[in-house]
């Protein structure tokens, strides 16, 4: 293991030298030495594998050569294993392999779990090896070539991140009303989030899927209605929870009205009570009037009704003007309505 050794044979009666013979890593045989002694001492031997044989000598000739003897000079691997795992898994086995080293009889890999001391894993000659079940956290690896003689120095580290599926719902900000049909809303982004899905139930009915990518917001164009959003994060492994809906009702403000009627009537004797009558066409999502005198400044009626009447003058105006509203807004005022007494028209 060092490159250090001595050969040494037994003494043979009328011998007066050796002849000792080296063969090296299947080479030639090479005469080494013949005096009187019977050992030889070498250091600094490179790796191989080294045969000798003997044969004793006199004046009148030598015997013939002993049985080979085999000495192999083994020396640890110089170089470390290029380790290869993959960056991030789910919970479960790790898969580790590195690649074969010369002089290597054997393997030792080490296992660092969540920063704690190195320990061993594996210690054998495949070049591959399967962990056992590893839960969420932070793993690294390293691993030697070894032989008799010892080991190499150790690899790089393999560090492997084990990440489960997202244990947190995103948190939706939508704006509860619009008064528009484009309207944008966003959510938040759980810890280990690979891409979203979002899906959208108009109206009451079922859930459908609008996306399933990165982004954590989206534009959408919507009609007068009722809408619920949700979205849930998710990774390689799996996806969280569902968040919490977020309901966006799209109140487009009403269209302009259309006065049909503003009479009035006036009795011909005392007490000459006035009956003044405004009426419009009712106009779609609209939940409320307003009814001006052109001037504006002075509502003459607020309310659900598209026809009011009085037996005072409290509607009574030549020029009138009505718009309609919801909780969207209002809808611009209605053209100014001139009215004629005892004259039912449209304008």
């Amino acid at each position: 293991y060092n490159g250090s050794y001595t050969v040494s044979w037994t003494a043979s009666d009328g011998a007066a030298t050796f002849d000792l013979q080296e063969g090296a890593s299947g080479a030639g045989w090479t005469l080494l030495q013949y005096p009187p002694a019977r050992s030889l001492s070498t250091s600094g031997k490179p790796a191989g594998s080294y045969g000798y044989r003997v044969r004793a000598c006199n004046p009148v000739g030598c015997t013939g050569y002993s049985a080979t003897a085999t000495t192999a000079v083994v020396y640890p691997p110089t170089a470390a294993p290029s380790l290869s795992a993959p960056a991030r898994v789910g919970p479960g086995s790790i898969g580790i392999g590195w690649n074969a080293i010369a002089g290597a009889t054997r393997y030792t890999l080490q296992e660092s779990a969540n920063g704690a001391a190195w320990v061993t894993l594996f210690d054998g000659n495949a070049t591959s090896y399967a962990t056992p079940a590893r839960g969420v956290g932070s793993y690294a690896y390293r691993v030697a070539a070894c032989n008799g003689a010892g080991c190499s120095g150790w690899s790089g580290n393999g560090n492997v991140t084990v990440v489960g599926a997202p244990t947190l719902e995103p948190v939706i900000s939508a704006p509860g009303l619009v008064n528009v049909t484009d309207y944008a809303f966003s959510w938040s982004t759980p810890a280990n989030t690979e891409y979203f899905i979002l899906q959208e139930s108009a109206n009451g009915a079922g859930w459908v899927t609008l996306l399933a990518d990165g982004r954590t917001s989206v534009g959408l164009g919507r009609g007068n209605g009722s809408y619920g959003y949700r979205v849930q994060a998710c990774n390689f492994v799996g996806c969280g929870p569902w968040s919490g809906i977020a309901t966006v009702t799209v109140s487009l403000p009403p269209p302009v009205p259309t006065i049909y009627v503003a009479n009035w009537l006036t009795t011909t004797t005392a007490p000459y009570r006035v009956s003044c009558d405004v009426g419009w066409y009712p106009t779609a999502t609209a939940t409320e009037y307003h009814l001006e005198p052109d001037t504006g400044g002075r509502r003459l009626y607020t309310g659900p009704k598209s026809y009011v009447a009085s037996n005072t003058n409290a509607y009574c105006s030549a020029r009138l003007r009505v718009r309609a509203c919801n909780a969207g807004g209002c809808s611009d005022w209605s053209p100014i309505y001139t009215a004629t007494r005892g004259v039912y028209e449209t304008n």
